[in-house]
Protein backbone atom coordinates (compact mmCIF):
# COMPACT_ATOMS: atom_id res chain seq x y z
CA UNK A 1 0.00 0.00 0.00
CA UNK A 2 3.04 2.16 0.87
CA UNK A 3 4.19 1.93 -2.73
CA UNK A 4 0.99 2.49 -4.21
CA UNK A 5 1.08 5.49 -2.41
CA UNK A 6 4.42 6.97 -3.31
CA UNK A 7 4.40 5.87 -7.18
CA UNK A 8 0.50 8.11 -6.77
CA UNK A 9 2.08 10.68 -5.66
CA UNK A 10 5.24 10.54 -8.28
CA UNK A 11 2.81 10.24 -10.41
CA UNK A 12 1.55 14.10 -9.27
CA UNK A 13 5.21 15.40 -8.67
CA UNK A 14 5.86 14.49 -12.67
CA UNK A 15 2.63 16.12 -13.39
CA UNK A 16 3.32 19.17 -11.55
CA UNK A 17 6.83 19.30 -12.97
CA UNK A 18 5.33 19.46 -16.55
CA UNK A 19 3.09 22.08 -15.75
CA UNK A 20 5.63 24.51 -14.07
CA UNK A 21 7.31 24.13 -17.42
CA UNK A 22 4.18 24.73 -19.61
CA UNK A 23 3.67 27.85 -17.18
CA UNK A 24 7.47 28.97 -17.44
CA UNK A 25 7.31 28.49 -21.17
CA UNK A 26 3.97 30.80 -21.14
CA UNK A 27 5.43 33.80 -19.18
CA UNK A 28 8.74 33.74 -21.12
CA UNK A 29 5.87 34.18 -23.98
CA UNK A 30 4.05 37.19 -22.30
CA UNK A 31 7.26 39.17 -21.14
CA UNK A 32 8.98 38.67 -24.82
CA UNK A 33 5.86 39.86 -26.33
CA UNK A 34 5.45 43.09 -23.17
CA UNK A 35 9.40 43.65 -24.28
CA UNK A 36 8.36 43.56 -28.16
CA UNK A 37 5.14 45.46 -27.41
CA UNK A 38 7.15 48.25 -25.43
CA UNK A 39 9.71 48.62 -27.61
CA UNK A 40 7.83 49.18 -30.72
CA UNK A 41 5.16 51.50 -28.91
CA UNK A 42 8.32 53.69 -27.97
CA UNK A 43 10.84 53.37 -30.21
CA UNK A 44 8.04 54.12 -33.20
CA UNK A 45 5.11 55.34 -31.95
CA UNK A 46 6.72 58.55 -30.08
CA UNK A 47 9.33 59.25 -32.56
CA UNK A 48 6.79 59.11 -35.66
CA UNK A 49 3.67 61.28 -33.79
CA UNK A 50 6.61 63.90 -32.84
CA UNK A 51 7.68 63.70 -36.67
CA UNK A 52 4.13 63.87 -37.18
CA UNK A 53 3.64 67.18 -35.22
CA UNK A 54 6.49 68.80 -36.46
CA UNK A 55 5.32 67.80 -40.29
CA UNK A 56 2.26 69.66 -39.77
CA UNK A 57 3.15 72.92 -38.04
CA UNK A 58 6.11 73.47 -40.69
CA UNK A 59 4.28 72.15 -43.86
CA UNK A 60 0.06 73.26 -44.02
CA UNK A 61 0.31 73.07 -47.66
CA UNK A 62 1.22 69.69 -48.56
CA UNK A 63 -1.89 67.75 -47.83
CA UNK A 64 -1.01 65.00 -50.06
CA UNK A 65 1.71 63.88 -48.05
CA UNK A 66 0.22 63.94 -44.61
CA UNK A 67 -2.54 62.03 -46.08
CA UNK A 68 0.12 59.56 -46.99
CA UNK A 69 1.85 60.13 -43.74
CA UNK A 70 -1.42 59.21 -41.56
CA UNK A 71 -2.36 56.50 -43.40
CA UNK A 72 1.36 54.86 -42.17
CA UNK A 73 0.52 56.44 -38.72
CA UNK A 74 -2.96 54.51 -38.77
CA UNK A 75 -1.23 51.19 -40.02
CA UNK A 76 1.32 51.62 -37.07
CA UNK A 77 -1.50 52.06 -34.65
CA UNK A 78 -3.27 49.03 -36.09
CA UNK A 79 0.06 46.96 -35.44
CA UNK A 80 0.22 47.91 -31.80
CA UNK A 81 -2.94 47.32 -31.61
CA UNK A 82 -2.97 43.70 -32.58
CA UNK A 83 -0.19 43.16 -30.47
CA UNK A 84 -1.74 44.57 -27.53
CA UNK A 85 -4.51 42.08 -27.89
CA UNK A 86 -2.23 38.62 -28.60
CA UNK A 87 -0.25 39.91 -25.25
CA UNK A 88 -3.54 40.11 -23.36
CA UNK A 89 -4.70 36.47 -25.03
CA UNK A 90 -0.93 35.41 -24.12
CA UNK A 91 -1.33 37.22 -20.70
CA UNK A 92 -4.86 34.84 -20.27
CA UNK A 93 -3.18 31.78 -21.01
CA UNK A 94 -0.81 32.60 -18.68
CA UNK A 95 -3.33 33.12 -15.64
CA UNK A 96 -4.76 29.68 -16.35
CA UNK A 97 -1.75 27.65 -16.65
CA UNK A 98 -1.13 29.55 -12.92
CA UNK A 99 -4.55 28.88 -11.91
CA UNK A 100 -3.76 24.96 -12.89
CA UNK A 101 -0.66 24.99 -11.99
CA UNK A 102 -1.97 26.42 -7.89
CA UNK A 103 -5.13 23.28 -9.06
CA UNK A 104 -2.36 20.83 -9.21
CA UNK A 105 -0.35 21.55 -6.15
CA UNK A 106 -3.56 22.14 -3.33
CA UNK A 107 -4.96 19.02 -4.37
CA UNK A 108 -2.49 16.75 -6.20
CA UNK A 109 -0.14 16.75 -3.59
CA UNK A 110 -2.26 17.46 -0.72
CA UNK A 111 -4.48 14.44 -1.20
CA UNK A 112 -1.09 12.44 -2.61
CA UNK A 113 0.32 13.13 0.58
CA UNK A 114 -2.26 12.51 2.89
CA UNK A 115 -2.69 9.00 1.09
CA UNK A 116 1.29 8.29 1.69
CA UNK A 117 0.87 9.19 5.70
CA UNK A 118 -2.25 7.32 6.16
CA UNK A 119 -0.37 3.70 4.24
CA UNK A 120 2.51 4.67 6.60
CA UNK A 121 0.70 4.96 9.58
CA UNK A 122 -1.34 1.61 8.49
CA UNK A 123 2.33 0.15 7.95
CA UNK A 124 3.50 0.87 11.19
CA UNK A 125 0.38 -0.23 13.01
CA UNK A 126 0.95 -3.40 10.98
CA UNK A 127 4.76 -3.29 12.20
CA UNK A 128 4.23 -2.66 15.48
CA UNK A 129 1.94 -5.68 16.13
CA UNK A 130 4.14 -8.07 14.54
CA UNK A 131 6.49 -6.99 16.93
CA UNK A 132 4.43 -6.99 20.18
CA UNK A 133 3.48 -10.96 18.56
CA UNK A 134 7.28 -11.74 18.04
CA UNK A 135 7.45 -10.21 21.96
CA UNK A 136 4.61 -12.17 23.29
CA UNK A 137 5.96 -14.97 21.52
CA UNK A 138 9.45 -14.92 23.01
CA UNK A 139 8.15 -14.26 26.46
CA UNK A 140 5.87 -17.80 26.41
CA UNK A 141 9.08 -19.26 25.16
CA UNK A 142 11.35 -17.84 27.69
CA UNK A 143 8.96 -20.16 30.07
CA UNK A 144 8.83 -23.41 28.31
CA UNK A 145 12.64 -22.91 28.77
CA UNK A 146 13.73 -22.56 24.79
CA UNK A 147 15.75 -20.17 23.94
CA UNK A 148 14.55 -17.77 20.92
CA UNK A 149 16.83 -16.56 18.31
CA UNK A 150 15.50 -13.15 19.38
CA UNK A 151 17.10 -13.25 23.22
CA UNK A 152 19.97 -15.39 21.95
CA UNK A 153 21.86 -12.54 20.36
CA UNK A 154 21.23 -13.96 16.70
CA UNK A 155 23.99 -15.83 17.15
CA UNK A 156 22.65 -19.44 16.02
CA UNK A 157 25.96 -21.45 17.41
CA UNK A 158 25.06 -19.63 20.56
CA UNK A 159 21.52 -21.14 20.74
CA UNK A 160 22.40 -24.54 20.59
CA UNK A 161 25.19 -24.15 22.79
CA UNK A 162 22.77 -23.03 25.72
CA UNK A 163 20.01 -25.56 24.61
CA UNK A 164 22.71 -27.99 24.64
CA UNK A 165 23.61 -28.00 28.58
Amino acid sequence: MVTLALKSIMKDVRALWLQQSKEQQQKRKVDRLARDLDRRYSSGSHKVETKMLELHVVDWESEVGTDRQDECMMEKNDHLETLRRKLEVEKEKHHSCMQETQRITLHGLQSGFSLVFESLTEFSKASQKMYHGLVTYSENSDKVGNITYIEGGGNVGNCNSQNGQ
